[in-house]
């Protein structure tokens, strides 16, 4: 399967002048034209990087598949 258009999106807490903020987009990558297993291959790379290997998540998935214009 072929991915036309991707969005990963990472949500976390951030700090300003001491005070936390939750639920704050920390990071992205967006992309076109990624086949299914390098774009899962991504994911998994990206939230070792980014999170950290033993880093729990929630993960939220949404694919629109949509007839060519």
């Amino acid at each position: 399967m072929y991915i036309d258009e991707y969005k990963i999106e990472n949500w976390g807490s951030t700090w300003t002048k001491g005070k936390e903020r939750k639920n704050q987009l920390t990071g992205s990558i967006t992309g076109k034209d990624i086949d299914i297993k390098r774009l899962i291959h991504l994911l998994e790379e990206y939230n070792e990087a980014v999170n950290g290997e033993y880093s729990s998540r929630d993960i939220t998935i949404n694919i629109s598949m949509m007839e060519r214009k």
